[in-house]
């Protein structure tokens, strides 16, 4: 089950980087996937925090815009250079799920992307197939299911993240099984799972990379 190119940073954002990718050296060292296909049930990572509902649901944040192939609304930049209101929380590590939108935002007076991001599980071996008989996907007793995944995606609420200038973006396009250089710009266009890499220094919850994952 799948879902809904910045070019490379800008010159004037190389500095927001180095503040941005500074500020992650002060937090404890982030931790750093498996091909799957999907069936209809998806369960949200635990330990996150959201503003938001379900897809193509508004924040109430002031100061927003519609953006990316969920449709879905997410804050601007915030007043007075702080930090944008209503940013979602994720432990440090890597994270799986589907992008929604984009939108300018702000961390501590420095200008950052900010996605609306759907996390989801993504299971192998017997963890999936228990899911998928849990879920009604597969029979009880059943030993295995197609490609050996299953995403989990119970809960559809959104996090709204923050994306550092710099980071390391692949995606996956049509045609391809392989992860190429892309953009966050990009990458909310394709209705592709995706694995994203959290720091959360001072409590920031930040992605420093995203990697297209393949699903046959």
């Amino acid at each position: 089950m799948t879902r809904g190119p910045l070019n490379p940073a800008r010159a004037a954002l190389v500095g927001v980087a180095a503040a941005v990718l500074a500020l992650a050296a002060c937090s404890s060292d982030g931790s750093d996937g498996a091909t799957t296909t999907s069936s209809t049930a998806t369960s949200t990572t635990s330990a996150r925090s959201t503003t938001t509902a379900a897809d193509d649901t508004s924040t109430t944040a002031p100061g927003s815009t519609t953006t990316g192939g969920g449709g879905t609304t997410v804050p601007t930049t915030s007043p007075d250079g702080e930090t944008t209101p209503g940013l979602g929380t994720l432990p440090e590590g890597p994270h799986y799920g589907y992008f929604t939108g984009v939108s300018d935002g702000m961390v501590e007076g420095d200008p950052v992307q900010v996605v609306a991001f759907d996390p989801v599980e993504l299971l192998t071996g017997q963890d999936a197939v228990d899911a998928a008989i849990a879920h009604g996907d597969a029979e009880p007793g059943a030993t295995s299911i197609d490609n050996d995944y299953y995403i989990v995606n119970d809960d559809t609420s959104l996090l709204l993240l923050p994306v550092i200038p710099e980071g390391v973006v692949s995606v996956i396009r049509e045609g391809s099984s392989e992860p190429q250089p892309g953009s966050i710009d990009e990458a909310v266009t394709l209705p592709t799972l995706y694995k994203v890499e959290i720091v959360a220094p001072r409590g920031i919850s930040l992605i420093t990379a995203t990697e297209g994952v393949y699903l046959p």
